[in-house]
């Protein structure tokens, strides 16, 4: 959840913090990859090492000291590197890799829930509503509880040294792995196929839904995979402004950039120098127009969601009319934001997305540049 004040929500300031520490740990350790080498392989190995780095040298700490630490040092956001990896790969056709996907977005998920429900109690307390952060900080601590039962039932809590050889072994057995120029025209065509697709998705206005989870929020995630996919491949992608943009990419970008001067040098467009001597070469201006919905559409995401969840908590607890509308005003003034209709702002982005052709223009510069 975003707010001034720093509240989280949602993975996609997770990736707008970049991959924070454990991309960083991530980047240490690559070195210069072997023209025999496979880059998605190589791509996987890194996140597996830092589980094995957190995992096996916290593994005498206490489950609440564990929690806290994993918390503090976001490991989710290495567990959905390791998703969106894993889902790039299911193409191959083999069951494992969406095994593999499903296994760490289990704990994404117990991570993200957790998450959550602590920037719910922290915003009750900011408002001063004793009825709802008694009810929020229940729910934070089920979410606490199904985080160390998932933490539990992955292997990496108690058995982490086996857990993790086994994935490594388990990843190298099972993958196709390729190198060279076929497997960099494999990994174009996965992130080239999903823009597209996804062009063709906000031309039909698939996300106009009253459901948020299945509008707004489906629009954002389906975005956010872009950019997850390429900042998986760090050390393998980089960013490059495209020969011939379109006047209607051109002005946008140039309109968005006006708007934010420091929108190429922000966490979201940070790159690792490549690894590789051709690495792919992802068109700058697009990608960083894609970086910017994302945020914008988050912030208003996170408010529209905030007020949600506010108002099923004092549904729930049975909170009188007048209580309703002084906790709504309250939390309206605490978000520095106006109520949001999420469906209008879905139709908005799409209508701009369509016409402006942004994800297909993204999809065959990636083509042209590679």
């Amino acid at each position: 959840m975003i707010r001034n004040k720093g509240l989280l929500l949602s993975l996609f300031v997770l990736l707008a913090a970049s991959f924070g520490e454990a991309q960083q740990r991530c980047a240490q350790v690559f070195s210069k990859v072997s023209a025999h080498t496979s880059w998605a392989q190589s791509a996987v190995e890194k996140p597996l090492d830092v589980l094995e780095d957190f995992f096996v040298k916290n593994k005498n700490l206490s489950d609440v000291e564990k929690t806290k630490l994993m918390m503090k040092e976001d490991m989710r956001k290495t567990f959905f590197r390791l998703q969106a990896l894993a889902r790039m790969l299911e193409p191959q056709g083999r069951d494992f890799f969406r095994e593999q996907r499903e296994y760490f977005k289990s704990l994404e998920d117990a991570t993200g829930k957790l998450d959550l429900a602590a920037a719910l109690r922290k915003e009750a307390e900011q408002i001063g509503n004793t009825r709802l952060v008694a009810h929020f900080q229940k729910q934070e601590v089920a979410a606490q509880r199904f985080l160390l039962s998932t933490m539990r039932a992955s292997g990496l809590w108690n058995k982490p040294e086996a857990t993790i050889a086994k994935l490594k072994r388990d990843f190298v057995d099972n993958g196709n792995w390729e190198t060279g120029s076929k497997e960099r025209e494999f990994l174009i065509k996965i992130i080239s196929n999903y823009a597209k697709d996804l062009h063709k998705s906000v031309k039909e206005n698939e996300f106009d839904n009253a459901d948020i989870e299945k509008g707004l929020h489906e629009l954002r995630r389906r975005l956010r995979w872009i950019l997850i996919q390429a900042m998986s491949l760090d050390g393998f992608v980089q960013l490059q402004s495209a020969p011939k943009p379109k006047k209607e990419i051109s002005s946008w970008f140039t309109g968005v950039r006006a708007e934010n001067p420091e929108l190429l040098i922000g966490k979201f467009m940070r790159t690792s120098s490549p690894v590789v001597d051709a690495p792919i070469l992802v068109p700058q201006s697009e990608f960083a127009l894609i970086t910017d919905l994302v945020s914008k559409i988050g912030k208003s995401k996170d408010s529209a969601e905030m007020q949600i969840y506010f108002k099923e908590a004092m549904e729930a607890t049975g909170a009188s009319v007048s209580e309703k509308n002084e906790v709504l005003k309250k939390l309206d003034e605490a978000l520095q934001a106006e109520a949001v209709d999420h469906r209008e702002l879905a139709r908005q982005m799409q209508s701009q997305l369509a016409e402006t052709k942004l994800l297909k223009e993204f999809a065959e510069n990636l083509e042209k540049m590679n």
